[in-house]
């Protein structure tokens, strides 16, 4: 079973995935201020969804 693939259909298998996840997260990160498990992390922590455009502790 581990024989299926040849190693330079493995390799650009992980080039395009590198590729598209890159591309992916860097649309979010222009359009969005957290990453979705981020954002998950922060309504856990401060049990409610996090503003969008919220400023941070120094410039206050």
């Amino acid at each position: 079973m581990h024989d299926c693939l040849s190693p330079a259909v493995v390799v650009l298998g992980a080039l395009l995935l590198d590729t598209g996840q890159l591309a992916l997260s860097t649309w979010l990160t222009a359009r969005h201020r957290y990453a979705p498990v981020e954002w998950l992390l922060r309504t856990i922590t401060l049990a409610r969804p996090p503003r969008d455009r919220e400023r941070s502790a120094a410039t206050r």
